[in-house]
């Protein structure tokens, strides 16, 4: 039962959510990753790579290598979103750091009875931590994952700047063909704004995902308090584990007229395995497509996810005899007996019974001695 207090101080939480109003720095529910995106803004329940970090922290623990990710998306006109993250994976835990930057071109500024003033710049920033571990797992590799993502948030209009420490928490149980999560998004203190102040935008996320052979289905419920409780719909095909492609439907539930942006979007993945030895294992590009609907406008997001080449330590034995054995050879052809001797012996303190090694051994051994 222990490994389940994380579960129920979790669910404690919840409450405090539910009636928070006056909210801001609404840009932090801005969908920024394109698979999630593309696939109608759902995908809680399906994230185990780097995106965890700033979607589902608890998805952060099935990552088994490192990985470097990158996205930008053209939000409207000189609106862009610029995101990278890092994480690092260990054997009892893993943790990622990540990057949110929304930025904006200047723009004309007007004083209160609206007059013009000089230009003015508007940003948004996140910078997050994340910490994910496993509660359990099992031998047919079902799991339950728990995670946290630290943020600090920043705000700046002109020459005004605020921030706030807010944090993510997120829970994922995991099965051959069906994945549960549970998380709770920006909760945090209020932020004040040139004095006014706001409650951090907090939403909580159910999400169920089911995995039949090529398909992927996933549904997440989403609860705001200054929304009507909503879904999300995606699904994607498998083609041959390199292309993919996704399509999904948004805030099922509430009158999407109220909205800029239209409630369908599409896109697609590209994953390319052993690009290069030894140092990258697989490369992944995703691509999403959407429309603001009132503005006549389509957004693009593009994203790279780079995961490095991790060695095993049977790998790592061979690759250090393989370097003693070639350092040796190398000192043996230039006659530095000596020096090649002290290599094949690194060798057997690694492998004693390297044959090899054995034979160099004797050989650089009766060198020496003929020279003595």
């Amino acid at each position: 039962m222990k490994k389940y207090i994380e579960l129920y101080f979790f669910l404690l939480l919840l409450p405090k959510i539910l009636f928070s109003t006056n909210t801001g720095l609404d840009f932090l529910n801005i969908p920024f990753v394109p698979k999630i995106v593309s696939m109608g803004n759902s995908g809680v329940s399906i994230t185990d790579d780097v995106y965890a970090i700033n979607i589902n922290p608890a998805g952060l623990s099935s990552v088994s290598s490192e990985q470097l990710s990158t996205v930008y998306n053209s939000l409207y006109e000189e609106i862009y979103q610029f995101w990278t993250g890092f994480c690092y994976p260990t054997k009892k835990y893993s943790l990622g750091l990540s990057i949110n930057y929304l930025g904006m071109s200047e723009f004309q500024g007007y004083n209160a009875v609206g007059g013009k003033e000089d230009y003015v710049t508007a940003s948004d920033s996140v910078i997050s931590f994340t910490y994910s571990r496993y509660i359990s797992k099992n031998k047919n590799k079902n799991f339950l994952s728990s995670g946290i993502t630290g943020k600090y948030i920043t705000e700046t209009l002109d020459n005004i700047q605020s921030s706030v420490l807010a944090c993510d928490i997120g829970f994922l149980y995991k099965t051959k063909f069906i994945n549960y999560a549970l998380v709770i998004q920006n909760l945090g203190d209020t932020i004040k704004f040139d004095e006014v102040p706001f409650e951090l935008p907090k939403r909580c996320i159910f999400s169920i995902n089911y995995n039949p052979k090529k398909l992927n289905l996933v549904m997440d419920i989403i609860y705001s308090p200054d929304l009507n409780p909503y879904l999300n719909l995606g699904i994607e095909y498998n083609i041959n584990n390199l292309l993919f492609l996704r399509s999904g439907y948004t805030k099922i539930g509430i009158n999407m007229n109220d909205y800029l942006e239209s409630p369908f979007s599409c896109g697609f993945g590209i994953k390319l395995n052993k690009i290069s030895r030894n140092i990258f294992d697989e490369l992944k590009l995703d691509y999403s497509f959407s429309e603001i609907n009132m503005l006549n406008y389509y957004t693009h997001r593009i994203g790279l996810v780079l995961t490095f080449h991790r060695f095993t330590e049977k790998q790592l034995t061979v690759k250090e005899i393989n370097r003693h054995m070639k350092s040796g050879t190398d000192y043996f052809n230039n006659k530095e007996y000596n020096k090649a001797l002290l290599e094949f012996i690194k060798i057997l303190q690694i492998d004693s019974y390297n044959l090899n090694a054995i034979d160099m051994i004797r050989k650089c051994k009766e060198k020496i001695q003929k020279i003595n």
